[in-house]
């Protein structure tokens, strides 16, 4: 639905006013796949340009993304979409591909890999739906992640989109 750069709106104009965004959850996707011509647009409302910096520490020089799906807003770390080179570890590049244009002009996400690493997916089939929460971080629960995700779903209703 939506998208946003360190919970700020800085790039919420890439799904909206007629640009309405839909996403889907693909555990086969190695990366975060965007709408032709949107790849460089999020790098630059980043700040990604592939400095030594943004390469080794990633997480102290870049933002996260916010995904919003459902009413709820799903965070994805630079940590996640920042893939370094394992021969050059100054080197590194953003997890994200540029799907094929669509006929139709619809402007779809896939939310691959770098999504799916932070977040628990539950697929329905029969509802053709999928119910999502963050993985908790290390150290914030006394519970392991699974049943401090399963926490926060049931206290807060339900996390399906």
């Amino acid at each position: 639905q939506s998208i946003s750069v360190n919970g700020t709106n800085k790039a919420s104009h890439l799904c909206s006013m007629g640009r309405r965004c839909t996403a889907v959850v693909d555990s086969g996707c190695p990366q975060i796949a965007v709408p032709k011509g949107m790849a460089a647009e999020l790098a630059g409302q980043l700040g990604f340009t592939g400095t030594k910096l943004q390469c080794q520490h990633p997480k102290l020089a870049l933002p996260n993304i916010g995904f919003r799906l459902g009413g709820k807003s799903f965070e994805v770390s630079p940590v996640d979409y920042v893939e370094v080179s394992e021969m050059d570890p100054e080197s590194c590049q953003l997890r994200f591909s540029e799907l094929p244009s669509d006929a139709a002009g619809a402007r779809t996400f896939i939310l691959g890999h770098p999504f799916l690493q932070r977040h628990y997916s539950v697929y329905d089939q029969d509802s053709l739906r999928v119910g999502l929460a963050p993985i908790a971080e290390p150290g914030s629960s006394d519970m392991g992640p699974a049943a401090a995700a399963m926490a926060r779903m049931l206290a807060g209703g339900s996390d399906n989109n």
